[in-house]
Order: C-alpha cells, then sequence, then structure tokens
C-alpha cells in the first residue's frame, strides 16, 4: 500500500436514519447547527499529502449528488490521490464518478449492517449502479444467480457491526457478522473484497461480543488487520484510543482526539479534539498543481488491493 489513508467526512448530511446510529448526534440537527464548510474541497486539495488514499466515509452518505460532486472535483484537480467511497448504496454513480471507477482512481465500498439486512429501514432502497437485491441475495438463495452481474462497479463490500446510538452496544453478535461475510463471500466471489470491522475502542461496553471474535480471529503481518481462522475473512482492527485515519471534518477542522467516541457525540466535542486544517503544512501550490497534472503515476495500490 502506498501513500497516506486520509479519512474524509465529505458530506454534512445522512439520507438515512438508522435507529441505532451512533453519530446521529452530529447528523440530524436543525439547518443552523449543519456544519458544511463551502471551502472543503480547496482545503482537501491543498493539505491532503502527496500520493494519500482518501476515504470517503463517517458521518453523512459520501453517495449523494452533492458530495459526489465534491469527490470527482478533488480526484480531478489532485492527479496523485486515489479515493474510496464508502456509500449505504441508495445513490446511483454520476457519469464522472463511473469515470474515475473505471481509470482506477474511485474505488466503491458498500457498508451494510444488520437494520439493512432485516429490513429496518424503510426507505433502503440499493441503486442498480452498485447492487441489487442486497437484503434479498443472502436470505433467498435462488436470487443469488443474477446478483453478481450487477456488482461490476463494487470492489468491496463491510459487514459491519452496529454500535447503538449510546454507543454501550454492538449489535449484532460475532457470530451474525461471521456468517454474514461468509455468504456474502460466496455469493459475490473472490472479485470483491468481503470483510468485517472489530473497534476495539468500544471493547468495555460489549465484553462477549469481543470475546467470541477473540477466539476467532488470528494475527496477520498487516498492521491492523486480523484474519479469520476458519473462513479466512479479514478484520479491521481499531487499536484502543487511536485513530486508524488522520480525518478532515467537514467543517474544515482536523481531527487530534485519540478517543473516537468523544467525537461521535457531538459538534461541542468535535470542536475540543480539533485543530484549524491551515495549521498543516500546504502540500498543494500552483507550482505543484502543474507538475502533477502532467505526471501520470503508476504502480499504485489501492486500499482495497491491499492483500492481493
Amino acid at each position: 500500500m502506498q501513500g497516506k489513508i486520509i479519512g474524509v467526512e465529505i458530506s454534512p448530511v445522512c439520507n438515512l436514519r438508522c435507529p441505532d446510529c451512533a453519530t446521529g448526534a452530529r447528523l440530524h440537527v436543525s439547518s443552523e447547527e449543519r456544519r458544511d464548510d463551502s471551502d472543503l474541497v480547496r482545503k482537501i486539495i491543498e493539505y491532503a499529502p502527496l500520493n494519500a488514499n482518501l476515504y470517503f466515509l463517517g458521518l453523512g452518505e459520501p453517495a449523494m449528488p452533492k458530495s459526489q460532486g465534491r469527490i470527482v472535483e478533488v480526484l480531478s484537480q489532485r492527479k496523485d490521490l486515489t479515493g474510496v467511497l464508502r456509500t449505504n448504496g441508495t445513490y446511483p454513480l454520476s457519469p464522472d464518478s463511473v469515470g474515475l471507477v473505471n481509470s482506477g482512481r474511485l474505488e466503491i465500498e458498500l457498508s451494510t449492517d444488520q437494520h439493512h439486512l432485516n429490513g429496518g429501514q424503510k426507505d433502503f432502497r440499493i441503486q442498480p449502479e452498485y447492487v441489487s437485491g442486497i437484503e434479498t441475495s443472502v436470505k433467498e438463495g435462488d436470487k443469488s444467480a443474477d446478483y453478481r452481474k450487477t456488482f461490476q462497479r463494487l470492489n468491496r463490500l463491510l459487514v459491519t457491526p452496529l454500535l447503538k446510538i449510546d454507543g454501550m452496544k454492538i449489535l449484532p453478535s460475532w457470530r451474525f457478522i461471521e456468517d454474514m461475510c461468509c455468504e456474502f463471500q460466496k455469493v459475490l466471489g473472490e472479485e470483491v473484497f468481503v470483510y468485517s470491522e472489530l473497534p476495539f475502542i468500544y471493547e468495555e461496553t460489549n465484553q462477549e461480543y469481543f470475546r467470541q471474535a477473540k477466539a476467532t480471529l488470528v494475527p496477520t503481518p498487516h498492521d491492523g488487520w486480523m484474519k479469520s481462522k476458519k473462513h479466512g475473512f479479514y478484520v479491521q482492527v481499531e487499536p484502543p484510543n487511536t485513530l486508524r485515519y488522520a480525518r478532515f471534518l467537514i467543517d474544515g477542522t482536523f481531527l487530534t482526539a485519540d478517543n473516537l467516541k468523544d467525537v461521535t457525540k457531538s459538534w461541542q466535542e468535535v470542536d475540543k479534539h480539533s485543530k484549524p486544517i491551515e495549521n498543516l503544512p500546504k502540500v498543494f501550490d500552483s507550482e505543484a498543481r502543474n507538475i502533477l497534472s502532467n505526471k501520470i503515476l503508476s504502480n499504485k495500490k489501492s486500499y482495497g488491493n491491499l492483500f492481493k
């Protein structure tokens, strides 16, 4: 893997209201409280490290049209950057986004959890441009035959445990996660990287969940990753009291917190743990822009191909 991974909260809103969303307090606020830095694109272009992989995740839905436009603008200006769009699958890709996908500059990751799979979100409709019938493919094997055809632009799928809104319980059980990872991998084939995550910073909230997980996982040579010793799928591990990604927040600051639980609570907590983006060194000026615009970068391994 080349370059630094930078988590980017590119959207200030989400179109879904999942009942146990741990970041809902920052998402579903009045328009007066909403943070949406109109200068965010410029800041990312100027301050994102060279050759970084931008992980568009967290908070809002990055595939909403305005946010997709931001992603396209950033990657179009910064030819050295690649991106990963983590989506709930409810918006189609724009033609410009498809172009970035086809050129290998942008990867698509679908994030799903138990509420989506069990029909808990009434308006959850995954666009054919991503996938089709994800909630039925696992339940009804007879529909799996055509399932893979709709995944032509999907690079990986995250089967995620869902934290309750109070941050005190992880849903569902680890065995459920195992079953889902295995089933998705069988349906999708080896071309799609299916994985889960184990947020160890919440370890004290649900010991049984972690006991189940630890009993099934073994270390790997890859920093921050473990692997199912029985089934072979990978699990991303969030070390206690650390942040895996540097983060550009949607209000134009970068996160300095060493405890992710704090900053999921409210914008007030975000402010306590953030600094102006201008405190970082500017890495992309007019001279660099001219150099990079004429340079074709090759042999860049994407985050999704880390283990291939």
